[in-house]
């Protein structure tokens, strides 16, 4: 009877809620209002509220907006929200509320509360049936996105979480997690987030081809964000810098960090700026420029007050005590060192504090299971006792159970060989879809290379132990120039083969009539109206016609140019989602010159990311070398030269994606 009655309460508050969510969010996304302003209109809205569904709504937004500058009255605002999600049942709005609280609370150094809030959000968002638990108006499709997507967001937190207590392991655990969710609903935002703090995650392990890799797929990301999503790019354009810098790549951190500050001033994230730049003052200190370096430190100090957080105050004095020590300035240097220290000292303390904490609940479980072992030692002696008292009546018992054990475990293993059996026909049954699917996928494949008058044309395929859906393909154009494609997709087995046959039946129908560009639109059109669920392909075409080249990637490796006339080898880079990913009206051409002697690299994604026996990534800035060394050799030569290398660098690693080439020389 409650709950009916709830129900009825939420069905007519759903139009007041959609309008309050909305003007809500459209108060923090509004560029135009200064921070008073939003502030003054959310209080405003917590007046004016209609009923606690609304209420609640106007905490959340009002965390929200305390979340990067003052984490208390965030958590303030968090408690209040997460109370009123207990009360209406909304068990899907506690778990969100409940995370964002734990990242709060990560940020104040408070780890155990953290921990204890992520951890309650996760058994919450974990079970499918809390998807019942939100507002009745959104369909179960939706329902079910949310719940998955608040679950990236989880984990991100705990990752975040492992990060700031120094367990490596766990946060990278965590952070694969997201980034499987963000892709198993298709969440771009989610993606950039997963990419950022993967990125972060394999800096400090200083395994910095892995750590670029992520943030260079973090960036790629945020043109197709909205401008309130795109937030976290300063952040990207920072963790670049720290890459960089540690590659001895100083200019290339230089103009990093320095389009990391317009970023953030441009959103108005000025909460991340101390960090920037503190990494700007040392970087100048290097490069010999202490004037640059004095500036940047007193822009720390600045922003720190501004913040009115200790942090931050604390990386101020140290940069500061740093630059006046470098210009020989005594008195200043000894000012802010012990402004430093004190405070440094003070936040140490803390900081072991809530480390200690944090441990201590982990140390409190294990004393919880041993007390839980040691009562059912207890009383499994007390049972024995009772056992040999009860003489004879227990003797029966025990006759009657052995009979009934001896019954159940015929039939158990009557089930265990039935179960034995399906498992062996599932696997004879998986084995023959694998080799069908590879079957289907060479198939799909050109009997022989094409003969061409002006160019060698050589090409490679491996495919991985579950097969991937690399494939390539050739063809003449109506108006006499050639086609070359390549293409990648998503997913393995019969699933991968099946978007590989579309992929072919639409390059066989369409590419020897139609524009390059319109090739891209009909195909990804075609796919997309195609209703492939989560199913893209990543396709690169060229289009040769005497000494010029038209060139498109959705998707794909950027292509490598070796240019004979200058020795040197250009990366041709374009930014287009794969193929069915989303709704593209334009795809524009790349205009490439070609001269004799001029090489083309095209590849799938297996090749860069081949993994050696320490889970390293070979990484594009090795295929670039690499390429570079061959690149006067003949395309066969060059193929040869290329496996080796990958071989040399995963060894006895299993092979877990296709590895596909097609090598281009102009004659």
């Amino acid at each position: 009877m409650k709950r009916a009655f709830l129900l009825i309460i939420i069905f007519f508050s759903m139009p007041v809620f959609c309008r309050a969510q909305s003007n809500l969010f459209s108060i923090l996304s509004d560029t135009t209002l200064s921070g008073t302003q939003k502030l003054d209109r959310l209080q405003l809205a917590l007046r004016k509220a209609a009923n606690d569904t609304v209420r609640m709504n106007v905490y959340d937004n009002l965390a929200l907006y305390y979340l990067e500058t003052n984490r208390d009255s965030a958590v303030y605002y968090d408690n209040k929200s997460i109370a009123l999600a207990k009360q209406l049942g909304l068990k899907m709005n506690e778990a969100w509320t409940l995370s964002d609280k734990g990242y709060a609370l990560i940020a104040l150094g408070k780890y155990p509360s953290s921990l204890e809030s992520l951890s309650e959000a996760t058994k919450i968002a974990e079970n499918p049936a809390s998807e019942k638990y939100v507002f009745p108006f959104l369909r179960r499709q939706v329902a079910h996105k949310k719940r998955l997507y608040n679950l990236g967001q989880i984990y991100l937190h705990l990752g975040q979480l492992y990060g700031a207590t120094g367990n490596r392991d766990m946060e990278k655990l965590n952070y694969f997690k997201v980034l499987s969710y963000a892709q198993s609903i298709q969440d771009t935002f989610l993606l950039s987030l997963a990419y950022i703090n993967l990125g972060e995650s394999y800096t400090h392990l200083n395994q910095l081809d892995s750590a670029l890799f992520y943030e260079q797929k973090a960036l790629e990301l945020q043109p197709h964000l909205s401008f309130f999503q795109r937030t976290w790019e300063g952040t990207v354009l920072y963790f670049l810098g720290n890459i960089y810098l540690k590659k001895g790549k100083l200019t290339q951190a230089r103009d990093a960090y320095l389009e990391s500050v317009e970023s953030y001033k441009e959103h108005h994230n000025i909460h991340y700026l101390p960090d920037t730049y503190n990494a700007l003052s040392k970087l100048y200190q290097r490069l010999n420029k202490p004037d640059s370096s004095l500036f940047y430190a007193r822009k720390i100090l600045f922003t720190a007050r501004v913040l009115r957080q200790a942090q931050p105050l604390a990386t101020s004095y140290q940069a500061l005590s740093n630059v006046y020590n470098n210009l020989n300035n005594r008195d200043s240097t000894l000012k802010y060192l012990q402004l430093y220290t004190v405070l440094n000292d003070s936040l140490k303390n803390a900081e072991k504090k809530n480390l200690l904490s944090y441990q201590n609940i982990g140390f409190d479980q294990q004393l919880r299971l041993k007390s839980l072992q040691e009562e059912k030692i207890e009383t499994e002696r007390n049972i024995q006792i009772y056992a040999l008292i009860s003489g004879v009546i227990v003797l029966l018992i025990i006759a009657l159970l052995l009979y009934r054990n001896s019954r159940n475990r015929k039939k158990a293993n009557q089930l265990l060989r039935k179960k034995n059996e399906i498992i062996h026909s599932e696997n004879e049954r998986r084995a023959a879809e694998l080799e069908e699917a590879r079957e289907l996928q060479l198939a799909m494949l050109p009997k022989e290379i094409p003969e061409h008058p002006g160019l060698d044309i050589k090409v490679y395929m491996q495919t991985a132990t579950e097969v991937g859906g690399d494939y390539y393909d050739f063809s003449s154009h109506i108006d006499g120039s050639f086609n070359i494609a390549i293409g990648d997709a998503t997913g393995h087995g019969m699933k991968a083969g099946t978007l590989v046959t579309m992929m072919k039946s639409l390059f066989v129908a369409n590419s020897a009539g139609k524009d390059i560009e319109g090739f891209f639109i009909s195909s990804n059109a075609a796919i997309k109206n195609s209703n492939l669920t989560r199913m893209m392909a990543g396709f690169a075409m060229l289009n040769i016609s005497d000494h010029k080249a038209k060139y498109i990637n959705a998707g794909m490796p950027s292509m490598y140019h070796y240019i004979k006339d200058k020795k040197e080898v250009e990366e041709i880079k374009q930014h287009n989602m794969p193929l069915g990913a989303m709704k593209i009206e334009k795809y524009n051409a790349k205009e490439i010159i070609l001269n004799k002697g001029d090489v083309l690299l095209l590849m799938t994604d297996g090749f860069p990311e081949l993994h050696n026996p320490d889970d390293e990534l070979f990484g594009y800035e090795r295929v670039y070398s690499s390429f570079e060394k061959a690149a006067e050799k003949e395309p066969e030569e060059i193929i040869n030269y290329l496996n080796e290398e990958g071989t040399r660098w995963r060894k006895n690693k299993e092979l877990l994606d296709d590895v596909a080439f097609v090598v281009v020389k102009v004659k």
